[in-house]
């Protein structure tokens, strides 16, 4: 296996580990934020 191949494997790895902690995330709050509503928070509207 070439360098290159074990770098995509492990970031494979990497975005479905991050992927799931973010779907379990999401099934506990599902609250969900427009674009309008995220600009306001941030005061940037």
């Amino acid at each position: 296996m070439t360098i290159s191949i074990r770098l995509n494997k492990a970031e494979d790895e990497l975005d479905m580990k991050l992927f799931e902690e973010a779907a379990a995330d999401f099934k506990e709050n599902p609250k969900t934020y427009t674009l309008d509503e995220v600009e306001k928070e941030l005061g940037l509207r």
